[in-house]
């Protein structure tokens, strides 16, 4: 193009000046259409040379390359390639400077070579060997010292990225092209190690329905039948983070297949692979924390351990280590520190980007407080993404992905070279799902790793262990950590501890007397799953309403017929009850019963009421009451679970009349009794004394009185004064009179009414009497 264009411009400057200006428009209208045919031509030239090596649509893929090889050594490539290749073409090997970063190795992989090559080699199509397959071999042999043409030179320990391109003969065009590295090792030189532990995880919904069903997808079962598969074919050392509901779900079921798929995924852990603790459902340390359901958390985090080791039949699962895909916040990584969680593994999603230039490898911390910190490390972002990129070479992937890894040590080598302080390295890789990745990629990035002298392959908790150790505190970056989960588990947390309080006190209800009832054990089973993060809020619902609906069932089966009144007599007496149970066990109440003018002696007593189906149908009780006062009063009765935490219903009025007088009451009867008893008394004496002073009436008018003593009536008026007592001289009984009635002589009268004169006659057989004993009176 250049050697046209200067032939036509050098015509155009040797024209003669007057041509030039005696024909300005035919000359511009020349030069314009020298220009268009010369750019048409050279543009047809150039996209011949390209459509030539698009239009086989040939391609070139790595079939097998050393991942190192020692000094002066040889360096067998094979490659085959796609498409139709010219017999004419050539295979080109071109190798480059040594890299001395991962950000090197990115470049190239991005497709951008150094500008400046170190050595080639190229081999004509036509004379190489195939194998069976049909791929082409190409033996290279390497030198360091020699600058021989055919030889590719190595001059210097490190890692040599290599170009492979297959070139059109006649235009020296690029036919197809791949790249891939080779690292030559020193002698003397023993190159540092990097930590690699890879992750892999299986998650699932939970297994156990609200209706109290095992469903376990087919996508679950795929997922660990490959994971088990893969464990049992490499020898590298794999961590593992399955959801512990799920293998309990399969144990759950208990069909042959999915035991016998729990006992496949057991024999491939074995000793070598690692299993880390998780919940038994999702539940998000962050979303916990912020809930405040801490103890759900540990609840779940204790119960997954326990699943797992029922399941698999392993000694426990590792909760040092913990890895933390998407979003967190102090609080929730404090929370996994006070269970035992020692250092976390990062997802991308869950520390905030790191700022570029960022040493990759190396592990941080994250701030809980102002003097509490959890070590700390980022998974790889690129091995990640290679990993999950699309590729029709996973070959040649496979070699781009332990060449970066090689460069981290590479790194690190030239680190320790400044500063004897230099932190350890390591990486983790999250690979996820086996079936997310070619599996012949990953078994060939497997096979590589295993060679290559910078990698020590360990588990996830090795590598954190390993970079823990190797990295002083203070020199750990602190890393900052994403947004926690926007998942907000407020209300499930207070509906979460108002279940399980009613589950607890209507399990007291239960007797035991027809065995264990399974019902406290499905109930709480199906709470388990409610906290669960990866459920719906509908399907969440649905497991808090079938818990429900059992208790209210359990909570409506003890009933008693309609209160109304009940009369007791005296102060302590019994009230009767009767309770029916309409269920097919015998349920435990508590029967409680409250009143303001009375005490009860056997109140929030325990009664167990016989089942529905028993011979008398009902269960009968007697309450033992005291009654303060008397009058009508109501009495609230109401069922309670036997803990007495939970009514099993509103109360009802009971109405008592109580016969029973207290208080003021009794006061008042009290003194009303005194006085009538009083006023009784008193007219008993009364009667009693008016009697007898009738009588000694009568006898004082008798004749035989004055015959005996020989005085008149006055005087003995006087002598009855002089008296104490009734009895007169010789012994003779005398009788007493008040004082209105003694002075009134014979002609007075009784307060019976009745005249003196008029008992004379009624009093003659006293008379009698008095006279036989005045017979007896000797003479003074």
């Amino acid at each position: 193009m250049s050697d046209a264009m200067s032939d036509a411009m050098s015509d155009l400057s040797t024209a003669s000046p007057t041509l030039r200006s005696s024909t300005p428009r035919r000359v511009h209208g020349s030069i314009l259409l020298l220009l268009v045919t010369t750019l048409t031509i050279v543009f047809a030239t150039a996209t011949t040379g390209v459509a030539r090596a698009q239009s086989g649509t040939v391609q070139l893929r790595l079939v097998s390359v050393p991942l190192s090889i020692e000094q002066d050594d040889s360096l067998p490539i094979v490659v085959s390639a796609v498409g139709e290749v010219p017999t004419d073409g050539v295979i080109v090997v071109t190798a480059y400077p040594p890299v001395n970063s991962r950000g090197d190795v990115a470049t190239i992989v991005e497709g951008h070579l150094p500008s400046v090559s170190a050595a080639a080699i190229s081999f004509p199509v036509k004379g190489l060997a195939r194998d069976d397959s049909g791929a082409f071999v190409l033996p290279i042999p390497t030198q360091s010292a020699t600058r021989l043409k055919t030889k590719l030179r190595l001059k210097d320990p490190g890692l040599y990225p290599l170009s492979i391109e297959l070139r059109d003969s006649d235009t020296k065009g690029t036919l197809a092209q791949l790249s891939t590295f080779v690292e030559r090792l020193g002698q003397d030189v023993t190159p540092s190690t990097v930590s690699v532990g890879w992750l892999f995880s299986i998650d699932s919904p939970p297994t156990l329905q609200s209706n109290g069903t095992t469903v376990v997808s087919d996508v679950a079962r795929t997922q660990l039948s490959a994971l088990a598969g893969f464990l049992q074919q490499t020898t590298v050392p794999i961590s593992a983070v399955i959801r512990p509901e799920l293998l309990d779900g399969l144990k759950r079921s208990g069909t042959a297949s999915d035991l016998a798929l729990l006992k496949q995924v057991a024999a491939a852990f074995g000793n070598q692979h690692e299993l880390l603790a998780e919940p038994s459902v999702s539940m998000d340390p962050s979303a916990a924390a912020a809930a405040g359901m801490q103890s759900t958390f540990t609840d779940q985090l204790r119960l997954g351990e326990d699943q797992l080791v029922g399941s698999l039949g392993i000694n426990s699962a590792k909760r040092s280590s913990w890895f933390v895909p998407a979003g967190t916040d102090a609080a929730g990584l404090a929370l996994l520190r006070g269970l035992g969680v020692q250092h976390v593994v990062l997802g991308q999603s869950a520390a905030i980007p790191q700022p570029v230039g960022t040493p990759t490898g190396e592990i941080g911390k994250v701030q809980l407080g102002t003097d509490q910190t959890i070590p700390a490390l980022i998974t790889d972002r690129t091995i990640d993404a290679s990993l999950h990129a699309a590729t029709d070479d996973p070959i040649a992937t496979a070699h781009l992905i332990v060449a970066d890894l090689t460069a981290l040590g590479i790194e690190h080598d030239r680190q320790l070279t400044t500063s004897a302080h230099s932190p350890a390295r390591g990486v983790v890789v999250s690979v996820g799902l086996v079936g997310s990745i070619d599996p012949t990629l990953l078994q060939d990035v497997f096979a590589l790793l295993q060679q290559s002298p910078h990698i020590a392959l360990r588990t996830v908790d090795g590598v954190l262990s390993e970079l823990e150790r190797g990295t002083d505190v203070d020199d750990m970056r602190v890393i900052g950590v994403s947004n926690p989960s926007p998942i907000d588990l407020r209300s499930a947390a207070f509906t979460l501890g108002s279940l399980n309080s009613q589950i607890s006190s209507y399990a007291t209800m239960l007797t035991t007397s027809d065995g264990v009832d399974p019902r406290p054990a499905i109930w709480r089973r199906l709470l388990q799953v409610y906290p669960a993060d990866d459920i719906t809020n509908a399907e969440r619902l649905a497991y808090a309403n079938q818990i429900g609906g059992d208790l209210d069932v359990l909570r409506s089966s003890v009933t008693y017929p309609s209160l109304g009144h009940i009369t007791i007599g005296g102060r302590a007496s019994d009230i009767p009850f009767v309770l029916d149970n309409s269920s097919d066990v015998d349920l435990k109440v508590m029967l409680r019963l409250s009143s303001a003018k009375m005490d009860f002696l056997d109140n929030d007593q325990v009664i167990t009421v016989s089942k529905r189906t028993s011979a008398n149908g009902r269960t009968s009780t007697n309450i033992r009451v005291r009654a303060r006062s008397g009058a009508e009063f109501p009495v609230q009765v109401q069922l309670f679970t036997p803990d007495g935490k939970q009514a099993l219903g509103p109360p009802s009025t009971l109405t008592v009349r109580a016969s029973v007088l207290t208080g003021l009451g009794q006061v008042a009867t009290g003194a009303l009794l005194v006085i009538l008893a009083s006023w009784w008394l008193q007219n008993f004496m009364r009667s009693r004394r008016r009697r007898r002073d009738a009588t000694s009436a009568s006898i004082g008018r008798h004749p035989v009185k004055r015959s005996v003593t020989g005085r008149d009536q006055d005087d003995a008026d006087q002598d009855d004064a002089h008296q104490d007592d009734d009895t007169g001289p010789n012994g003779i009984i005398r009788p007493q009179f008040d004082d209105d009635e003694s002075g009134g002589g014979s002609a007075g009268r009784s307060d019976s009414g009745l005249d003196r004169h008029d008992e004379v006659g009624r009093h003659d057989d006293e008379t009698r009497v008095i006279v036989m004993q005045s017979d007896k009176v000797p003479d003074s």
